[in-house]
């Protein structure tokens, strides 16, 4: 203030203009100010709106991201899971499947013994061969 007073002569001025002249300096500085203020805010507000923007657009990114390993791994999961499964019931419909097939050849075979289990009585009681055939169903090959 010491260097304004100097260069404009202040001193110099009626009281009434210096207090004009001091009023105006504090409008100044009071106009300055505000636009400081103003300023600050505005880049302050600019910069929480990037913040959020930006919040926004990497909750998108990560959502998108997550989204993606989220499908992957279920389709990883589901594949595996749908893998044990379809092999344990597979495991059970062929364990169904080859006993179903083992007790078919087995009466198979069993019917196959009886027969030939008649057959030999049958020849041990001095039954013919024509016979025994036509009880048997058996062919002459056979023997």
């Amino acid at each position: 203030m010491d260097k304004a007073k100097k260069l404009w002569k202040l001193d110099n001025l009626p009281e009434e203009e210096q207090k004009r002249y001091k009023r105006h300096l504090e409008d100044l500085r009071y106009g300055a100010s505000m636009a400081w203020s103003m300023k600050v805010d505005a880049e302050d507000k600019i910069r929480k709106e990037g913040i959020k923007e930006g919040m926004e657009k990497g909750m998108k990114k990560g959502m998108e991201k997550g989204k993606k390993e989220g499908i992957k791994e279920g389709m990883e999961k589901g594949k595996k899971e749908g893998i044990k499964e379809g092999m344990e019931k597979g495991k059970k419909e062929g364990i169904k499947e080859g006993i179903k097939e083992g007790m078919e050849k087995g009466k198979k075979e069993g019917k196959k013994e009886g027969k030939i289990e008649v057959a030999k009585n049958l020849i041990k009681k001095g039954f013919d061969v024509e016979t025994i055939i036509e009880i048997t169903g058996f062919n002459k090959r056979r023997n």
